[in-house]
């Protein structure tokens, strides 16, 4: 049971008890003024002083009612002087209507018993002496009544047997409300100890959803490391089963036809080509990797336009061979910025290959450099095949390849455009991508400038 509805339930039994109470006192009130308009013609009977007290106890008892209202601390003192007069009233009304021969002085007898379960023994016996002594009283008016003293002594009797009754309910009342407050401490701490567990079970439950999380990506990052290992296995042997293809040729062979030679030694030196880019940038990415993501750049004073002039110029073979157009779309003032001038041209190249790989005979790919404030813009726009919404946000995760379609025939080890963030992140920079499928694509980098100045020597690696 909670405090409050143990409240609930002590505020209910004290209204019950009020309302026996007052109830009693009506009763016997209205019994008093039965005997008093029976007993009015008798010779013994004096009915205006025992009106007089009735009168008197209605209006003690309407304005201790009253006063109460206003004032419930004084409660308790207020029932005992209710006891005191209760019994007063009924031996003056006794004591008017012919002591012991009237039956009104009965009503002591309830009024002892009343006051006994109310109080302890202590109590109980002193409204016990208290009607012994108005018995004693109205024996003396009626001397010829000789059970008088016997009454008496059967009040006090009564008193005492209350009050020792009372005494031992009272401290089992008391142990139960001990056993009450220590239930509703016991309560109260598995509240707390049932909030608490609450709270844990979230943090677990939070926990267990990280941990959930955590094992999905690790899934996902095996799942994606498989695949790079298939992708790059892929990739190798292209070229190489290529290049073995014309070496056993040669071998057997021997060597072909002036008119046919520069085809063979161009396919393999396109397949060497092919090799070297991907070893580079194998080779970039464990390097960042293996300096925790970060790695110490070799800065120096370049060029934007110069660095993409000189990183597209050795593409021009693949998009002629492919029949694309590159374009070049410069400004005429230098776009000065400090940066790791190989890295810088392995990003172009490889933003500029990507787009080439992906477009279509007779299209574009536009490389345009542009400046604003405070950074150097560099863009990339084919007119390729394009990429679906649901990879835009992950084609700059390692490993990570579109399934299906062109860009599966293509190839890839998903490290490229990885390596692209990578690069520019560390130059202080971002990278973005808009792309519709079937409408092309447009890679923009966005680098910090080099602070204004005399433009430093540009160095061409």
């Amino acid at each position: 049971m909670t405090t409050l509805e143990a409240g609930i339930t002590d505020a209910a039994l004290y209204r019950r008890g009020t309302f026996i109470a007052a109830l009693a006192r009506g009763l016997c009130l209205a019994l008093s003024l039965a005997a008093v308009l029976f007993l009015w013609s008798s010779p013994q009977t004096r009915p205006l002083p025992a009106l007089a007290v009735g009168l008197a106890y209605c209006i003690f008892w309407g304005a201790s009612w009253a006063w109460v209202q206003r004032h419930p601390s004084g409660r308790r003192s207020l029932k005992v002087i209710h006891d005191v007069l209760d019994a007063l009233a009924v031996g003056a009304g006794a004591a008017f209507l012919g002591g012991l021969e009237s039956p009104l002085w009965l009503f002591l007898y309830p009024h002892v018993v009343g006051a006994s379960v109310r109080g302890g023994l202590g109590y109980a016996m002193a409204m016990g002496l208290l009607d012994t002594l108005i018995v004693f009283v109205l024996t003396l008016m009626t001397p010829h009544q000789p059970l008088g003293n016997l009454h008496a002594l059967t009040l006090l009797f009564c008193a005492f047997l209350g009050g020792t009754t009372s005494s031992y309910l009272h401290r089992i009342q008391g142990r139960l409300s001990e056993a009450n407050r220590e239930l509703q401490a016991k309560n109260r701490e598995l509240a707390d100890t049932a909030t608490l567990a609450r709270g844990m079970q979230d943090d677990a439950l939070s926990h267990l959803g990280r941990v959930t999380e955590a094992k999905a990506r690790l899934e996902e990052l095996d799942r994606l490391r498989i695949q790079y290992l298939r992708n790059v296995s892929h990739e190798f042997r292209t070229p190489l089963t290529v290049i073995r293809g014309y070496a056993e040729h040669l071998m057997t062979e021997g060597i072909p036809a002036e008119a046919s030679l520069p085809d063979l030694m161009r396919i393999l030196v396109e397949s060497c080509d092919q090799l070297i880019t991907m070893v580079d940038t194998l080779i970039e990415v464990s390097r960042i990797e293996q300096g925790g993501g970060t790695r110490i750049l070799e800065l120096r004073g370049l060029d934007l336009r110069e660095v993409a002039a000189l990183s597209v110029e050795p593409l021009r073979g693949l998009s002629e061979k492919k029949g694309i157009t590159l374009a070049l779309d410069f400004p005429r003032e230098p776009l000065a910025l400090q940066g790791d001038l190989s890295m810088l041209r392995h990003l172009v190249r490889n933003l500029v290959e990507n787009a080439l790989k992906y477009s279509s005979p007779g299209t574009r790919v536009v490389v345009r450099c542009r400046a604003e404030t405070e950074e150097a813009m560099l863009e990339v726009e084919d007119a390729g095949a394009g990429i679906a919404a649901e990879h835009l946000p992950r084609i700059f995760e390692k490993f990570y390849t579109v399934e299906g379609g062109l860009t599966r025939r293509q190839g890839g080890a998903g490290v490229g455009l990885y390596l692209a963030r990578e690069i520019v992140r560390l130059h202080g920079g971002r990278i973005d991508v808009h792309s519709r499928p079937g409408r092309g694509s447009v890679f923009l980098v966005r680098l910090p400038r080099w602070p204004p100045g005399p433009r430093a020597q540009t160095v061409h690696a």
